[in-house]
């Protein structure tokens, strides 16, 4: 027989599974086994896959041990078996004997383990206490429960028998002068939520139908009166209110409906917000987006601040800027009405009210007579007195004076610039009559802003005056670049190719290279600051500008509006002046006219006049239509000539002698010079189209090379004019010259110059604006620009050789003004821009209006404007004035295949055109002018600027140095024979407006000058000693003689962003501050430049 290890228990033992439970948790089978044999391992693994695994067997130790001998009664009795034995009977465990996996691991492991196992324990014996103690505390609650409801019943059996009611007692309790106040307190309302769940069951379903229309009726009346409290509040606070507060610029750019919805939330309106919108607001709004929950907000402050104005009439903020958001949209008079009934805005008559009117007299009873009164003792009192008339003033004059009161404080400090430009527009009527009939009106908008960089002690008139009396003539070589401006100015026009590649070119890998551009970009060292300039449209005058004794009128309108002569001796602080070439040219006759007849305010000594630069570049399109538009009527037409180019576009045609408006001039050459720069660029790089190019460049300095090969050999007059000279030197019939590459070439040339001013405005680079004028010098003078040629002249002058150097900077930091505080433009397109929205007013309201509402809606135009825009922004449709700019990605397209198809920019030997149709060099023109002969314009600009300087050394008499010593403000008397001013059709009475009338200054004996009737006498003088040009522009002065210019048709005339296609926020200096900027250093490869006194004429 075997020994006990070889029985199927002692198998068992030696198995994985290992008992975790107590020792002396023993389970015994349920009865005994059979006999078995010697088992195999085989066997051993049949008989542990029947032992279920959450089973523990009894340890070995605690087995009983079977007996050597066979013994039948025995359980463990062992016998030999000739086959497998049967399998074993289920085990039964002992309960709480659980089978887990051994421990095992190290010593920190089984430490762990062990705690985990706690950590288990202990949650649950916690968990079992947190059970048993709710079950007590429920039961003791109910237990509670058990006796209230014992002593409730008894209370209300106790008030039963007392004969009384528990109403009875709940009004006892809870009326406020019984003396239960503590009891009301700590045993009743200290807990929250107990009044609250009263009142739901009281209006709950299971409530008396009475008692819920009981409290609906109550809570509604409580809602009434804290409704009315709250809009009692608001009107206390005055913060709807304009009454006593000024209607400026500030309170109405401040206006929002998303403040006023946050005042009302915050400050003490917040239960009419949420009556509003608990009406606007369903199960789905918090699933709207959030530009819908603003227009939910919106609409519910709207009908609050409509709700509150008519609570309160002088809650009428929202109202007023209502209607002046109508009048500045074109907004009809009838809709305005309609309108204002339903308390969206004020009336139209509240709207531009500008009259005195009259109350109406109240109701008094007239006094009885005499005779039928019983006493005659009786005393009588005097007549009632009538009241003063009250004076009504509409928003609109509000407005206009509080902007009007802003500008005067700038002005009296002196710190500002003024710019003016003459306004014309039709005057029609319904109905043709006797002196009732359509008429041209023609005034005068002044607008001023605050100069920038500039201190009042740079602003001296003393001097200036002794800068004058010292300054030398003006030289050839102040005209013609330097060395240095030389460098600067190629570098700049190289610059211009590369930003017309990058920006036009229409390919992203070349549009990557836009950081770079802005990098590289070549400054000046007279580069202006970004800032914001604060406009001030002043007023509107029905004076026409377009004479000298208009001008003069025009200022003296200006500074009594003002009130500049409030501020003692006011002309010794120097006035900046701007406007265009006639208003300037007209200022400076009248300032040489009076040298050495009159001093103080009527010599004009104190004025500096800047040059529009508007309308200076609108006169360099011109001139370049004027040199490169070609001939239509050739039978040989030039295919690189503007007219060839327009008619290749299909656009509309264009006559020399009645041009199109400027947008359309200037949109034309542009288009036309990025075809060329970009056909070039093929040219120059070898590649076949710009998507080849462009995955061939990759780095900036490639980029650099190809941009200058453009420039030196399509855009350098050297080139053409060694063309015309071989031509003009070779024999008949020798093939010399290419007149179709060399006008291409001047065109190149001529159109980057233009592209380059437009590109140094919006940069604010003054240096940079001032190397264009000097090219435009001669330029002007070789297509026939002579007014803006002088004009030339005197600018470079003043900069270069006349001003002191403050008053130079003062002027190359203020003739550009920034709306934005990031890009610049000329302070003459602003004021075009300001008159065309006057005309935009003007004609959105009727043809009934006069120059006074001109004047009064003038200051208003910039508030109003951005007034509508913030309305659009807020309503969230703002659909502006503007359309899309035209893609001429096309066009730039078609003028590539034009050009590379007719061999424009490819040099043919021997190719002729029409000899009328060779294209002039006006640079290389204009210096032969300005240098050949002993009597050229240079020498009579010379020679009237020496005279200028003798008169100006002269000492007038000045009558109130004879007199006792005052200081007389500039307030004119009456003048004896004043000068007719032209008749206005607009309203009678404004013949006799003082501001048309020109006044002559008084002297301290009480005579009267008339300075204008010396004025002819004086200009007829100076034209006696002037000869050419010089007296040809003085004669055209006098009789007004205008040289034709471009006009100015539409809005994308005198937008403030005119660059469509260069649409760059930086513009040149992305909005840095380039004080310390150094100047560039001479490039290497271009050391010869500037050698000759040619200056910059090998462009």
């Amino acid at each position: 027989m075997g020994d006990c290890a070889s029985s199927p228990l002692s198998s068992l033992a030696s198995s994985p599974i290992r008992p975790v439970a107590r020792w002396n948790q023993v389970l015994l089978p349920s009865s005994s086994p059979p006999p078995v044999s010697p088992v195999t391992p085989q066997l051993r693994k049949s008989i542990l896959a029947h032992v279920p695994q959450n089973v523990f067997q009894t340890p070995r130790r605690n087995r009983h041990r079977s007996n050597l001998d066979y013994t039948a009664s025995t359980p463990h009795a062992r016998t030999v078996l000739n086959g497998p034995p049967p399998p074993l009977s289920p085990l039964q465990l002992t309960p709480g004997f659980v089978l887990e996996a051994p421990i095992r691991g190290n010593a920190d492991q089984r430490a762990k383990q062990r705690i985990q196992e706690g950590q288990k324990q202990r949650a649950k014996t916690i968990a079992a206490n947190l059970v048993a103690k709710e079950q007590e505390r429920l039961a003791q609650a109910e237990q509670q429960h058990q006796m209230n409801e014992e002593t409730f019943k008894q209370c209300l059996d106790l008030l039963r028998r007392r004969k009384t009611t528990f109403g009875e007692f709940l009004m006892y309790v809870f009326d406020p002068s019984s003396p239960q106040g503590t009891v009301r307190w700590h045993e009743f309302a200290i807990i929250p939520g107990r009044v609250t769940q009263l009142l739901n069951w009281w209006n709950g379903a299971k409530s008396a139908k009475s008692v819920q229309n009981e409290l609906s009726e109550w809570t509604t009346e409580q809602v009434c009166l804290r409704l009315a409290k709250q809009a009692r509040h608001v009107t206390r606070e005055g913060r709807l209110k304009t009454v006593g507060r000024e209607i400026d610029e500030n309170l109405i750019l401040s206006f929002s409906f998303q403040n006023l919805y946050k005042y009302f939330c915050n400050e003490g309106g917040d239960l009419i917000v949420r009556v509003f919108e608990a009406i606007t607001v369903t199960k789905n709004t918090h699933c709207h987006s959030q530009s819908r929950q603003k227009r939910n907000e919106m609409v519910v402050t709207s009908t609050i601040l409509q709700c509150l104005h008519e609570h309160n009439n002088g809650n009428n903020l929202s109202q007023r800027m209502m209607g002046l958001y109508l009048y500045a949209s074109g907004a009809q008079k009838q809709l305005i009405a309609v309108l204002s009934r339903l308390g969206i805005t004020e009336s139209y008559t509240s709207i531009i009210q500008n009259e005195s009117e009259p109350s109406p007299p109240a109701d008094i009873p007239d006094p009885p007579h005499a005779s039928s009164l019983t006493t005659s003792n009786i005393p009588t009192s005097p007549p009632p007195t009538k009241k003063p008339p009250r004076k009504r003033i509409g928003t609109l004059q509000k407005l206009s004076a509080s902007v009007r009161k802003k500008a005067r404080t700038i002005a009296s400090i002196g710190l500002f610039c003024e710019v003016y430009d003459n306004i014309n527009f039709m005057s029609r009527t319904g109905e043709q009559a006797i002196g009732h009939h359509d008429s041209q009106e023609n005034g005068t908008l002044v607008t001023i802003y605050t100069v920038w960089a500039t201190q009042i002690e740079a602003l001296q008139t003393s001097a200036l005056r002794d800068a004058l009396d010292v300054a030398p003539p003006l030289a050839i070589e102040d005209i013609l670049h330097s060395h240095r401006e030389t460098v600067l100015f190629r570098d700049c026009l190289i610059h211009g190719i590369i930003r017309i590649i990058v920006k036009m070119s229409q390919q992203d890998r070349l549009k990557a290279f836009s950081q770079e551009v802005e990098k590289h970009q070549p400054r000046s060292e007279h580069c202006i600051t970004p800032h914001k300039t604060e406009v001030y449209p002043f007023a509107g005058y029905d004076i026409d500008e377009a004479s000298i004794v208009g001008n003069v009128s025009v200022d003296e309108a200006f500074v009594e509006d003002s009130q500049l002569p409030l501020r003692p001796f006011f002309w010794k602080i120097i006035r900046l002046i701007a406007g265009d070439q006639l208003s300037i040219a007209r200022l400076r006759s009248i300032q040489t006219i009076r040298a050495g007849h009159e001093n103080g305010y009527e010599g004009f000594g104190w004025g500096v006049w800047m040059l529009g630069l508007f309308h200076t570049k609108m006169a360099d399109i011109q001139g370049i239509f004027t040199t490169h538009f070609g001939k239509p009527t050739s039978n040989l037409p030039n295919p690189g000539s503007l007219h060839f180019h327009n008619t290749y576009l299909g656009r509309l045609p264009i006559v020399l002698t009645s041009l199109p408006p400027f947008s359309t001039c200037r949109n034309l050459v542009f288009v036309s010079l990025y075809a060329r720069v970009l056909h070039c660029l093929l040219l120059v790089s070898g590649k076949s189209s710009l998507e080849e190019y462009a995955e061939s460049i990759d780095s900036w300095d490639q980029l650099y090379h190809d941009a200058e090969k453009i420039f030196d050999e399509y855009a350098n007059a050297d080139t053409v004019r060694k063309l015309r000279d071989e031509r003009e030197l070779a024999d008949e019939g020798e093939s010399a010259g290419d007149m179709v590459f060399e006008n291409g070439v001047l065109f190149l040339r001529d159109a980057l110059i233009s592209r380059e001013m437009a590109d140094a405005v919006r940069a604010g680079d003054s240096g940079r604006v001032l190397l264009v004028l000097k090219v435009w010098a001669l330029s002007f003078r070789g297509n026939g620009r002579s007014k803006y040629a002088y004009e030339m002249l005197h600018l470079i002058h003043n900069i270069e050789k006349v001003w002191p150097k403050p008053v130079v900077d003062a002027v190359l930091n203020n003739w550009m003004v920034s709306t934005n505080g990031r890009t610049f433009l000329e302070v003459d397109l602003l004021q075009e821009h300001i008159n065309y929205w006057v005309k935009v007013f003007y004609k959105a309201h009727g043809s009934n209006m006069s120059w006074k509402w001109l004047g009064m809606i003038t200051p208003c135009i910039n508030v109003l404007r951005q007034l509508a825009k913030t309305i659009n922004e807020i309503l969230g449709y703002d659909q502006g004035l503007r359309h899309a700019a035209v893609d001429t990605s096309k066009d730039i397209a078609s003028l590539m295949v034009c050009l590379n198809d007719r061999n424009v920019y490819q040099l043919t030997q021997g190719r002729k055109l029409d000899e009328d149709q060779s294209v002039a060099d006006v640079i290389a023109i204009g210096l032969e002018a300005l240098t050949s002969g002993n009597h050229n314009p240079l020498h009579e600009y010379n020679e009237a600027f020496l005279q200028y300087q003798r008169r100006r050394r002269m000492c007038p008499v000045d009558l109130d140095d004879i007199s006792a010593p005052s200081t007389p403000p500039l307030t004119p008397s009456p003048p004896s024979s004043p000068i007719p001013s032209p008749e206005s059709s607009l309203e009678p009475d404004l013949v006799n407006n003082p501001h048309v009338s020109s006044h002559s200054p008084t002297c301290s004996d009480g005579t009267t000058l008339d300075v204008f009737a010396e004025d002819h006498g004086v200009l007829d003088e100076l034209e006696g000693d002037c000869v050419g040009e010089l007296a040809k522009i003085l004669d055209d002065l006098e009789h007004g003689v205008v040289e034709s210019t471009l006009g100015l048709a539409g809005e994308e005339d005198v937008m403030l962003d005119f660059e469509d296609e260069f649409d760059n926020e930086h513009a040149g200096n992305g909005g840095d501050d380039f004080d310390e900027e150094s100047d560039p250093e001479p490039d290497p490869e271009v050391e010869e430049i500037g050698d000759s006194d040619m200056g910059f004429l090998n462009l």
